[in-house]
């Protein structure tokens, strides 16, 4: 069991990435997105204004959300660390490695 009081890192996947970019919990040290359908986080959104950091990796291929979209959406986030996925579409097939130096990137940055 987790302590009710113990920071937390939130993340998603996909229609989970939007879902964790709306966590509003102040024990949250930053959001995890891997994904998120730019369509549905459009607008308000909590992690959008937030100090907090967002780290976003964006597939440059996903059938969901075009590379544009993704850029333009998050060149207006306060706090984003954007990450493109050259070669990965939106079920990341094979690109396990990038998502993988995320995960590292973000535990280095909590350490």
């Amino acid at each position: 069991m987790v302590a009710p009081d113990a920071p937390m890192v939130v993340a998603g996947y996909s229609f989970g990435a939007a879902t964790c970019l709306n966590v509003s919990d102040p024990r949250a040290l930053c959001w995890v997105a891997v994904a998120p359908p730019v369509s549905m986080i459009a607008g308000e959104c909590v992690a959008r204004g937030d100090h907090r950091i967002s780290h976003v990796l964006m597939p440059a291929h996903d059938q969901f959300t075009s590379l544009e979209a993704s850029r333009n959406e998050f060149s207006r986030w306060k706090n984003v660390d954007l990450q493109i996925a050259q070669t990965a579409d939106h079920f990341m097939a094979g690109q396990t490695d990038e998502l993988d130096a995320l995960v590292h990137r973000v535990q280095s940055s909590l350490a």
